[in-house]
């Protein structure tokens, strides 16, 4: 039916239009299936992960993937927004990423555990027993930033002060090792440092909630393999973030 400006469906074709998109999703679907027979053969997945969570996470996830699906993932190490483009993209197929919203109506976003940013220093350090600190107590704070740091500028950005930049780096064993000296503090995830004794980790006044994720594209390749890797992650979260 043509009506002035525009065309609008019979109900005939409201039909035909649904039943039509359908077709075209299962044959996407089956065609992902077919893909999949051949790429089991080599059962290989490009899995992104920070530094950070790796050290949370690795090598433990490595090994469970190769006993439970007999699959060899390729770890690709960068920074969780490099790695939510690199998923986007095509890039990566699986990502384990920290978010700060789910703006990403391309990808497939399951939240494994809620967090936060804290400011980590020595057990020691004048402020190590404050249950909150605030933007003026750290003002005169030498900090240490991992290294890409986004997340970290939008942190002081949000809270209008400019550290004292101590040093950048993509290394966290460097930073536990100047935490431990008590030389610098830094601001992390408080799991980033969790078992370190000598290093404590305090919530922040004004908080920036964190969301550890796992996340892989809609409609992806490889199909099933990426669908069980993607859910087994997903069930076992508890092994790598119930700290």
């Amino acid at each position: 039916i043509r009506e002035k400006p525009q065309i609008q469906l019979t109900a005939e074709g409201e039909v035909f239009l649904f039943r039509s998109r359908e077709l075209l999703n299962n044959a996407d679907t089956l065609v992902n299936e077919m893909r999949d027979y051949g790429n089991l053969q080599k059962k290989t997945l490009k899995i992104g992960i920070p530094a950070t969570i790796g050290t949370i996470m690795l090598p433990k996830l490595d090994l469970m993937l190769r006993e439970e699906l007999q699959c060899e993932p390729e770890i690709h190490e960068a920074s969780s927004l490099d790695t939510i483009q690199s998923v986007r993209e095509g890039k990566l197929d699986i990502g384990i990423v920290l978010m700060e919203d789910d703006r990403y109506p391309d990808l497939d976003i399951t939240t494994l555990k809620e967090t936060s940013l804290h400011f980590c220093t020595n057990k020691y350090h004048p402020l190590a027993y404050e249950d909150k600190v605030s933007p003026a107590q750290l003002i005169n704070e030498k900090i240490i930033v991992f290294r890409p740091g986004q997340m970290i500028e939008r942190l002081f950005e949000r809270y209008n002060i400019t550290p004292k930049y101590f040093l950048h780096t993509n290394q966290l064993l460097t930073i536990r090792r100047y935490l431990q000296s008590g030389l610098a503090s830094t601001f992390q995830f408080p799991e980033a440092f969790f078992n370190q004794s000598d290093i404590v980790t305090i919530p922040l006044e004004k908080p920036m909630p964190l969301t550890f994720a796992v996340i892989k594209r809609k409609r992806s390749g490889n199909y099933k393999l990426l669908r069980l890797t993607y859910q087994l992650i997903i069930e076992t979260k508890d092994l790598f973030l119930e700290l």
